[in-house]
Formats: structure tokens, sequence, C-alpha cells
């Protein structure tokens, strides 16, 4: 029978403990195994949208930990995986990390103190092929919390998005839109009113993937704008 790497030990044992959703297990495997972040990080290519999502979530709370039991030098390194997964997402580093947006997004949701640095950079990707619906679902997430005052730039890109042909980026633009907090948006998104383009995120309360129209995300941005 062949011998299982530690390597691959370690990914099945993050991978069992994603799927129960087990976040504070995962945070005490960080404490005794090395390398459990990156495991995580490995897992942002995997097909299965839920196991990927739930990954996302553990980056962003073992960046936390990193900064609230290491101080200085837990920020320094949760800065270090920002800027590596921003490196990855460049046409220098040689591939396509799909979803590193939505890593560094949560990284930064959990680590406040970085958003100033990163927030605009993270933001500043969603114009180019494939980061459009990462880098939205980014700045709607980033939008929801203090970090919204770095953001006010970004409504110009996101109205921009509205128009776009995948309904993965007008939704979650709307999303962002709706948080952004820019009255100017409101005619661009109750044009949308009506859009059945479907979409799913994740419900970081529950745990789940939830689906919902392109429209239903632009009433819900119109009602928050109408305020």
């Amino acid at each position: 029978m062949p011998r299982i790497s530690r390597r691959l030990r370690r990914k099945m044992a993050v991978e069992a403990l994603l799927r129960e959703r087990d976040l504070k297990e995962i945070e005490a495997m960080a404490e005794r195994e090395p390398n459990v972040t990156s495991a995580l990080f490995g897992l942002l290519s995997e097909p299965d949208a839920l196991l990927r999502w739930r990954a996302i979530e553990a980056v962003g709370v073992l960046a936390h930990k990193m900064v609230e039991e290491g101080g200085r030098d837990g920020r320094a390194q949760v800065k270090d995986l920002v800027r590596r997964q921003l490196w990855t997402m460049t046409e220098e580093s040689g591939g396509t990390a799909w979803h590193a947006a939505e890593a560094v997004g949560e990284m930064l949701y959990n680590v406040q103190s970085l958003t100033e640095e990163f927030a605009t950079v993270l933001a500043g990707n969603g114009d180019t092929e494939p980061y459009e619906a990462p880098c939205a679902w980014a700045v709607a997430r980033l939008a929801n919390s203090p970090a919204r005052q770095w953001l006010a730039c970004e409504v110009p890109a996101m109205m921009k998005n509205l128009e776009h042909a995948d309904p993965d980026v007008r939704g979650n633009s709307a999303v962002a839109l709706g948080r952004l907090g820019d009255e100017a948006a409101i005619s661009a998104l109750q044009a949308l009113v009506q859009d059945e383009g479907k979409f799913e995120r994740y419900d970081f309360d529950a745990g789940v993937l939830r689906e919902m129209t392109v429209g239903q995300a632009a009433s819900a941005a119109v009602a928050a704008l109408s305020v």
C-alpha cells in the first residue's frame, strides 16, 4: 500500500474539517501543524464551490488569529500572505489564481489595518479577466466594513460592471454598489431589477452558498441606497 505523504495527510485533514465547517479545529491544527494556511490556499482551485468558499473563510479566520496572537509580527505575516496572493494574480506569476482575490478580500476583511494599503490595489485587478467577479465580490465584502472609506473610488467601475455579460459580475457589483452608499448608482441599478441572471454568494453566517438573481441583488441595493 503506497505511503501517504505528510503534505497529503494535512490536505485531507484540512478538507475534512472544512466539510464539517470546524473552524475552531482548523485554528487548533494551525498551532500544531506547519503550513495549514498553505493547504487552505491550495484549495482555492477546488472545483467544489462550497469547499472552496469555506477555505476562503478559514484563511480569513487564521489571518485574524495571526494578528490577534502575534501582534506586529502576526500582521507582518498576513501582509506577506496578501502580497503573495496578489502576485499570483499577475502575468509575471505565470499562472491564473482564479480565486486569490476572494482570499485577499477575506484576509483584509479580518485584518482591517491592512485595508488602506491593499483594498484599492486588490480592486484595481477587477478590470482584468478572470478577476472581474472575484474583485467585485471583494469590494462588496470590504464595503460592508470600515474599509468602505477606501473604496469610494470603485463606484464607477462597479457601475460599468452592471453591463457585463456575466451575471456573477453584475450581481456582485450590484451588491457592492448597495454597500458603497453612492446614490448616483440608483438609476443604473433600477435598470436591472428584472434581470433573471443567477449567481451564488457565500453566506458567512450559515456557512452555505445561496443562489440569487441579479435583479434581487439590484433591488436590495436600490432599497439600501434609498434609505
